[in-house]
C-alpha cells in the first residue's frame, strides 16, 4: 500500500498524546472548522469540542479538517468518536468482486458504480466490508501486497491509498473540457496532487470548491452543477466526476 498519511497514521498519533493539546494552541484550526465558519461560534469550533465533548459528540463533522491544519496533528476526530462509540479502530474486511492487478476499493454501497468505472479504467474491484465481516471472516481477503485505488474519499483516507483522481491521468487523456470541482473534506492534503492529474488528462478546473461539507445537511445550491469526489454530495445536487469520466474515456 502507498504510505502516506491515513487514518492508521493519525491513529498512531493519537496513541502519543495522553491528553489534547489544544489549550495551548494559538487556533489556527478554527478557520477550517465548517461548524465554526456556520455559526461563528467559538463552542462549535474545535477548540470548543475540546471542553465539551457532549458538543463535540453531537455537532462535530469528524471532516479531519482541523487535523490537517493542526501544527502538531492532533486527531481530534479520533477523540470524539471514541466519545461517541463510533470509532473506525474496528475490524474491516475486504471482498474481491472482480479480480486485477490493481484494484478500485470502496463501499460496499458503492459497488454497481465502482463496476461501470473499473471497467473504463481496467481495474479490479474490491469492496470494503464494515459488518459482515466481524463475524464472518472468511469473506474476509488479505489485501496487504496488492495494489488499491480509492474510489470514495473515506476508503482513500482509511487505507492510506491514493484516491482514483490523483492517478487517472495514468488511464486517460485529452479529454479536454472544463469544469467546477467539489473537494471533499478528506482529500483536503492531495489537492495539488489532484488537480496534477486532472490537468494531464484534459480537463480544466475554472473553480474548486473545497469549503463546504456535505455533512453539514444544508448546502442550498452550493453543490449544484459541481462535479465533485464525494459520492455521498449527490444527495445536494452534485455530479460525480467518475460519472463524467465514464462518459469520456474511450474504451
Amino acid at each position: 500500500m502507498t504510505n502516506r498519511y491515513s487514518y492508521q497514521y493519525y491513529l498512531k498519533r493519537f496513541q502519543n498524546f495522553s491528553e489534547a493539546p489544544c489549550l495551548y494552541c494559538p487556533g489556527n484550526c478554527i478557520t477550517s472548522c465548517p461548524t465554526f465558519i456556520q455559526t461563528r461560534n467559538t463552542l462549535y469550533s474545535p477548540l470548543g469540542y475540546i471542553k465539551s465533548l457532549d458538543t463535540a459528540v453531537n455537532n462535530c463533522l469528524k471532516c479531519w479538517r482541523c487535523t490537517f491544519s493542526c501544527p502538531v496533528e492532533y486527531p481530534l476526530s479520533i477523540l470524539v468518536e471514541r466519545a461517541a462509540g463510533t470509532c473506525i479502530e474496528k475490524r474491516f474486511g475486504f471482498v474481491i468482486i472482480r479480480e486485477g492487478e490493481k484494484y478500485l476499493v470502496g463501499e460496499l454501497e458503492y459497488v454497481d458504480r465502482m463496476k461501470m468505472f473499473s471497467e473504463k479504467v481496467g481495474l479490479g474491484i474490491v469492496a470494503l466490508d464494515y459488518a459482515s465481516s466481524l463475524e464472518n471472516r472468511d469473506i474476509s481477503v488479505s489485501m496487504e501486497k496488492k495494489e488499491m485505488i480509492g474510489y470514495s474519499p473515506e476508503a482513500s483516507f482509511l487505507l492510506g491509498v491514493p484516491h482514483y483522481s490523483e492517478v487517472i491521468s495514468e488511464f486517460t487523456g485529452n479529454l479536454d473540457i472544463t469544469i467546477r470541482l467539489h473537494l471533499p473534506c478528506l482529500l483536503l492534503p492531495w489537492e495539488d496532487e489532484i488537480l496534477s492529474s486532472l490537468e494531464k488528462t484534459g480537463i480544466t478546473i475554472e473553480e474548486v470548491v473545497k469549503d463546504v461539507c456535505i455533512r453539514l445537511g444544508d448546502t442550498g445550491n452550493t453543490l449544484k452543477d459541481l462535479y465533485t469526489l464525494c459520492p455521498k454530495a449527490l444527495e445536494a445536487g452534485a455530479k460525480l466526476l467518475d460519472d463524467l469520466l465514464i462518459q469520456l474515456i474511450d474504451t
